[in-house]
């Protein structure tokens, strides 16, 4: 059993990784996401737009149950459609394969690893602060500065 201490940590660090609110939950969540389809195989991943979130749930938010996706996304359903395997490929070094899936999946593949970098450098770059008792410089961040 957690104490209320560790449970409320629990509960911080939960909500700071599905908010995405922090560069250490960034670096987590798309870092595990790239690792994943690294790992697994793209022809495992069903169809491309069986499991699309814009069209399946983005898109009818908007569009109240009325999906645009197929008049104004004719033949290829959306923009999103893909995007997963496209990655997928890319992420197994089958460029032309990605292209076929997804033509923005090297924009987003980029935009990714992009973010996980810079976020990367943010976290590197925290001012180094001497400890009270002396001894070795550790970590600290500074909010609101």
């Amino acid at each position: 059993m957690l104490n209320g201490l560790s449970k409320t940590k629990a509960l911080s660090f939960f909500w700071e990784i599905i908010t995405l609110g922090t560069a250490r939950a960034r670096v987590i969540v798309f870092g595990l996401v790239l690792i994943f389809l690294a790992i697994l195989p793209t022809d495992k991943l069903g169809r491309p737009g069986q499991f699309c979130v814009f069209k399946n749930f983005i898109l009818p938010i908007f569009f109240r149950h009325h999906c645009p996706a197929s008049g104004i996304f004719h033949d290829c359903f959306c923009p999103a459609c893909g995007m997963t395997h496209g990655i997928s490929r890319m992420m197994h070094g089958d460029f032309s394969g990605a292209f076929y899936y997804n033509h923005l999946s090297l924009f987003v593949f980029i935009l990714i690893l992009a973010i996980i970098f810079w976020d990367l450098k943010k976290i590197f770059r925290q001012k180094k602060v001497p400890p009270r008792g002396g001894g070795k410089a550790t970590r600290r961040v500074v909010i609101g500065r």
